[in-house]
């Protein structure tokens, strides 16, 4: 609750276009808040993975991370 209560007083003193984040929460706060995504505010994550469908950002494969992490164990 204290992260989302930091978050909004942010948001409401600074009026981003776009939020960047890890916290796939954020959404919800913003939803809570009124605001519509992507007409009010642009949002993205940084580390898409299957948790976050429908988001904009960074697909960071960790599948492919993962089995990468094992080959170079193995080898």
């Amino acid at each position: 609750a204290q992260n989302q209560a930091n978050f909004l007083r942010w948001l409401e003193r600074r009026s981003p276009d776009v939020v960047v984040c890890e916290n796939c929460e954020v959404r919800q706060w913003l939803e809570k808040s009124g605001r519509k995504i992507p007409r009010d505010v642009g949002l993205a994550h940084l580390a898409l993975g299957p948790m976050e469908p429908g988001w904009s950002g960074i697909n960071i494969h960790r599948e492919r991370i993962g089995s990468a992490g094992a080959d170079l164990l193995t080898a």
